[in-house]
């Protein structure tokens, strides 16, 4: 991997694209695991922020990477118009099943034939090895005064400042190989800081409006995606004091920008 000295980005270099990424994803992951701890707490972001944007009734929304349709879900929940594009097969709920399209948003922006108030694209980004592309095609499916809501990893959280002091000073590569997903075929190619990120919004025609970071994990139930009854325990005790802590507050970037 690489570091950009004039906005921080780290990035793979010669990052190679695999057509079936997005599907690879799914038979990597132990799935039921994942959605039960991973629902109800992508959720309650979503609720936070799309709730926040105080968009009105009926405002047309698009999400990108929709995966299981839990962000077009609780856009419908909020009376948003929502859609969602979808390149991989992961079971979507009956109530939103023909709002996702499965399509790649390369394929989805060429046949477009309607703009978004808002499109979100949560935790998608980073696993695009274009994502310069990726930007420019989401601000062409914007209306005119429309919103980006961006989600990615952020490289000046405290995890990503941890893994690499693990392996430049330890030599321990584990947490670095976690953190991008070396172990998923479905990988990080970019680790964003909040300047670059901003720096990618802006070059492709965009204005930022504000940037926070959101908590990246459920600490309080994250024991449940552990095998192992001590390991479990462990979490069991040990989960709810680092959630007070906040000490991963920081990982969970969001950006919002305006076309």
């Amino acid at each position: 991997m690489h570091r950009c000295p004039a906005c921080g980005v780290f990035f793979l270099v010669d990052p190679v694209a695999r057509a079936d990424q997005q599907a690879l994803f799914y038979s990597t992951i132990e799935e039921a695991k994942y959605v039960r701890y991973f629902e109800p707490f992508r959720k309650a972001q979503y609720r936070q922020v799309l709730a926040g944007l105080k968009l009105p009734p009926g405002a047309s929304h698009l999400d990108v990477g929709a995966s299981y349709g839990w962000m077009v879900e609780v856009g419908r929940e909020l009376g948003l118009d929502s859609l969602g594009v979808e390149p991989g097969e992961a079971p979507v709920h009956a109530d939103v099943r023909d709002r996702v399209v499965h399509a790649s948003l390369d394929e989805y922006a060429a046949v477009a034939d309607r703009r978004f108030d808002l499109i979100t694209i949560w935790h998608v980004l980073e696993h695009l090895p274009e994502p310069w592309r990726a930007v420019r095609q989401m601000r062409d499916l914007l209306n005119e005064g429309g919103c980006l809501a961006v989600a990615v990893p952020n490289a000046n959280g405290r995890m990503y400042r941890l893994g690499l002091f693990m392996q430049r000073v330890l030599g321990s590569s584990a947490l670095m190989n976690e953190l991008w997903y070396f172990h998923n075929p479905n990988m990080h190619y970019f680790y964003y800081t909040p300047r670059a990120l901003g720096i990618l919004l802006n070059a492709a025609g965009l204005t930022q409006d504000a940037r926070f970071t959101m908590e990246a994990f459920d600490w309080t139930t994250i024991y449940q995606r552990v095998d192992g009854a001590v390991p479990r325990r462990l979490l069991q005790s040990v989960g709810p004091l680092i959630s007070s802590s906040r000490f991963t507050r920081r990982e969970n970037l969001i950006a919002l920008a305006r076309r």
